[in-house]
Formats: structure tokens, C-alpha cells, sequence
């Protein structure tokens, strides 16, 4: 039985939003049709109760209820499939299938533009000393038998002791364990991201030796064993404390033994390898490839036949590589003359769509991603209050509160959410940056599906956010981190009220 969502009349529904001011959706910036409809169709999935295993529609009925063309649609199914939401069956009982998300495809994603972009050990740990505890205090808060036993559990599988000589592997599984625990699911996928980021900068060998590999070995596991303890015995306040302490630690570990606090670059980040097809093992060879050689944005790697007989496969799964490469800004197919495969800048934005359509299928609570969105831009506002005297920051963050509320709402198209993207610009964290992307574009999914009227229409609302967020703004550059704070914690929870 098929899933039906409205036909769309004359231009599509996300199109609409976005000429309205509704969402200020990245992919009309981009201005790939294909990716527009495959966002629209995402949400429909949504809307309609992802309902995972249902067929939602034939290849042409997708194409008469989203207007587009045979190669548009087939373009936005790769997109919705690659973003693991759904996947197109062949055949007379064929049609799009609905399926259950996977957040690893972009999770990796996020992991390699981090890498890219040069992110440090500074910036991942500041992120983690900032969510860890968060996580370790609603474990404690929310501590059923389950969480008991899993964080038991990954303090005994811990204790074996270290017999891999001068190399510097930090115990983990508590991390992962109080991540599973949180019973926050936003909360969860971004440290299982910092999770990933913090293998990649411990991969390389330290010039330690034995002993004193173990003796950071033992102080690792004490201070896990003190952390589960505080949380089993539900004490929220120390098990915060402790789980400070303990990422504080580490972070002069890494900071140590990482060369200009940078990751190594004798490796490259790779996912674990998992079966899928045949296209997206090539599009991730294919970046492997790029990195491992230095490839430099705007050269060109080789002719498409160059390419096709480098992986020794068909034009059609080169193609179709490509196409994933593109979609997430690591190269693209130029033709003509002297054309190739060309390397471009990587783009996130791709993978922050993916991972808040895998967020937005958790079905997330309101409550679960007020809290993490607080703490992430309660850490913006900290990093740029220390910067508040460079001159950019003055004058992007003044420029950023000053627009006319009374404008059309296209005007004011992402004008009202500036002063929030500036601040995470403004840390100088990419990790906060790309974390606070995820969590707009969730919070727009959660508005989009339970407002029929676009919130720019709200002129009495307006005013309210530009007060705000003056207000906020005034107190950074003034440098009064508990009033920038307070001010910041009070108009998010305004907003999440007015969702709701």
C-alpha cells in the first residue's frame, strides 16, 4: 500500500517555504533542484509517519506529484537513498521503499570536513568538555537498571591492562557507554562524532614508553571507574564535576603528543568499512584517494576515461559516484576540453541535512534539543566574549542585530537567525559551527511540520527576537559573561516555548 503526500501545484512546497521565509534552506542557496526535491520528499516521508517499509511511490507518481523531470527525480531518489531515508525498488511491485535512516554515511561526512578544515585538539575537546558532562549529568538524572548495566559493563571490559608497547591508546568505552546512556539522541550522535575525531588525532604512535603508557593507562581507568561510580549512584552534580576533570585531563594529554595540536597526518580518516553499493565504496575510494595524494581545490585529477580505468568500473557507477562526490563538495565531473574530475572545497552542508533527517526520524524531544542547543551556544558565546575586542567580531555581530522587522518576510530570510550563526562563526570552533548548523536545521524541520504561517509574518515576534537578541549582543561586547548567558538561555527557552 502506498503512502501518499500532497501534489505539489506549481512550484514545490519546500520552494514555497523558503520564498516565504519559512526555512532558510541551504539547498535553494545551492540551487540544486534535484537536492530541493529530495529534501521535499524527506519531509514528506516525515510528515506521513515513516512509515519504514511502505512503499511511498512509483518512479511516475513521484514525478507527477513533485513536478519534475525523469532525471531530476531520479537524482533526488540517489540523494534520498544515499541519506539512507528510503531506496527505489525495480519492478512490477517496485517503488520507493521507506526505510529506517542510517547516520553513519554523514556522520563520516562531518568527521572528514572537520578533518579538512583543520580542526585541533583544542577545538574537539573544548566541544567535549562542554557535551560530556551534560551527558554524564542526564545519565545520572535518568538512571534506569539498562544504564547500570551498560556502564558496568564497559568499566570491566576496560580493565584488561595495555600490552601494546610506546603507543598512547586512551580507554574509551565509558565515553561510549555514558553517550548510549544519555537518552538524549542528539546528544549521543554528536559525541559519537567527537568520538570518531578523537580516534583519528590519538591514531598516531607517542614517544612514551611502556611505563609510562601504563601509568596513563591506570590514571584513565581511575578517573572512569570514579565517573560510573558517581553516576550509578545518581548524583548528577558530581558526576558533571568529575567527567570535567577527567576530559580536562586528556585534553593536556593530546594537546602533548600532537604535533602543533593537529591531527597526524601519516593517516587518513576512514570509516569502518561497511557493505552498501557499489557507487558509494567508489565515491569514498575516490576521497581517500584525494586526500592521500594532496589533491589542491580546482586541480584536475583526470579525464572521466582516466578516472573509469584508475577503479576499473562502468561509466554508469563512475557517474553515480560522482554524483555523491558532488553532492557533498569533494569533486565534480567538468566537461569539455581540458575538463575531469575536478576537486573542489568540501561542503558540510550536504551531511547537516542528512544527520538532521536521521535526528528528525528519532522523533526528538523539545526538552532533549533545547539542551543541547543551550550548550552549544552558551560555549559560542564564552569563546566569543574572549574575542570580544577584534574589530571583526564588533562589527559582524553589530551588523548582525541591525534589520528592519518590519521588511518582507523574503527579505528577512535568515536575517532573524544571524546573530546565533555569528556567534558559532565568531568562536572560531568548527566544531561548534557545524554542531549549531545540525541543530537549526533540526529545530527548522521541528516548526516547519507544526506552523502552517511563516513566523517572519509575527511582526510582534520579530521585534521580540531583535530585542533579544540586541540585548545579547550588547552584553558580549560588554564582556559580562553571566548576563550574555542568562540572556541567551532565556531567549532560547523563549523560542522552544513558542514552538511548542
Amino acid at each position: 500500500m502506498a503512502v501518499t503526500a500532497p501534489k505539489a501545484r506549481g512550484r514545490s512546497r519546500v520552494e514555497a517555504a523558503a520564498a516565504d521565509g519559512t526555512v532558510a534552506d541551504v539547498r535553494v542557496e545551492r540551487g540544486k533542484r534535484a537536492a530541493l526535491v529530495a529534501r521535499e520528499i524527506e519531509d514528506d516521508i516525515a510528515a506521513a509517519g515513516w512509515q519504514v517499509g511502505t512503499v511511498f511511490g512509483t518512479e511516475s507518481e513521484l514525478t507527477e506529484r513533485y513536478g519534475a523531470s525523469r532525471s531530476v527525480m531520479r537524482e533526488a531518489v540517489r540523494l534520498v537513498e544515499h541519506h539512507k531515508v528510503a531506496r527505489m525498488r525495480r519492478g512490477p511491485a517496485g517503488g520507493l521503499i521507506v526505510q529506517e535512516p542510517d547516520p553513519r554515511g554523514a556522520a563520516t561526512a562531518l568527521v572528514i570536513y572537520l578533518e579538512h578544515v583543520g580542526t585541533s585538539v583544542a577545538d574537539l575537546m573544548d566541544v567535549r568538555l562542554v557535551l560530556e558532562p551534560l551527558a554524564a549529568g542526564l545519565t545520572a538524572q535518568r538512571l534506569d537498571e539498562e544504564a547500570i548495566s551498560i556502564l558496568r559493563t564497559a568499566v570491566e571490559e576496560e580493565s584488561a591492562p595495555v600490552t601494546d608497547g610506546p603507543v598512547a591508546r586512551i580507554p574509551d568505552r565509558v565515553h561510549h557507554a555514558i553517550a548510549r546512556a544519555c537518552g538524549n539522541p542528539v546528544l549521543r550522535l554528536f559525541l559519537d562524532v567527537l568520538e570518531d575525531l578523537s580516534e583519528h588525532f590519538a591514531a598516531r604512535p607517542r614517544r612514551m614508553t611502556r611505563e609510562e603508557v601504563a601509568a596513563m593507562d591506570r590514571q584513565v581507568r581511575v578517573e572512569h571507574v570514579a565517573l560510573v561510580d558517581a553516576i550509578t549512584a545518581g548524583e548528577r552534580g558530581r558526576a558533571e564535576h568529575l567527567a570535567a576533570e577527567h576530559l580536562a585531563a586528556m585534553r593536556e594529554i593530546l594537546l602533548k603528543t600532537a604535533p602543533n595540536g593537529r591531527a597526524w597526518k601519516g593517516t587518513t580518516y576512514r570509516p569502518p568499512a561497511e557493505p552498501g553499493k557499489l557507487a558509494e565504496a567508489l565515491a569514498e575510494q575516490i576521497r581517500l584517494d584525494l586526500t592521500r595524494e594532496g589533491r589542491a581545490v580546482g586541480e584536475v585529477v583526470g579525464s572521466e576515461n582516466d578516472v573509469r580505468e584508475r577503479y576499473n568500473v562502468s561509466r554508469q557507477v563512475l557517474r553515480e559516484a560522482v554524483r555523491l562526490l558532488e553532492h557533498h563538495g569533494v569533486a565534480k565531473m567538468q566537461r569539455g576540453p581540458g575538463g575531469g574530475l575536478v576537486v573542489t572545497q568540501p561542503d558540510p552542508w550536504a551531511s547537516i541535512e542528512a544527520i538532521a533527517v536521521y535526528l528528525d526520524y528519532q522523533r526528538i524531544d523539545i526538552d532533549d534539543l533545547r539542551a543541547v542547543r543551550t550548550a552549544v551556544e552558551l560555549a559560542c558565546v564564552d569563546r566569543v566574549i574572549e574575542r570580544r575586542s577584534d574589530p571583526s567580531v564588533i562589527e559582524r555581530l553589530t551588523r548582525a542585530v541591525d534589520f528592519d522587522e518590519s521588511a518582507s518576510p523574503d527579505a528577512l530570510k535568515g536575517l532573524v537567525h544571524d546573530v546565533h550563526r555569528e556567534l558559532a562563526i565568531l568562536s572560531a570552533n568548527p566544531v561548534l559551527d557545524l554542531f549549531l548548523c545540525v541543530l537549526a536545521s533540526l529545530w527548522e524541520r521541528h516548526g516547519l511540520r507544526r506552523r502552517t504561517a511563516s513566523p517572519l509574518r509575527n511582526r510582534a515576534l520579530l521585534g521580540q527576537v531583535k530585542s533579544a537578541h540586541a540585548s545579547l549582543v550588547e552584553a558580549v561586547l560588554a564582556g559580562d559573561a553571566k548576563v550574555a548567558r542568562n540572556r541567551m538561555t532565556r531567549h532560547l527557552d523563549a523560542l522552544t516555548a513558542w514552538w511548542q
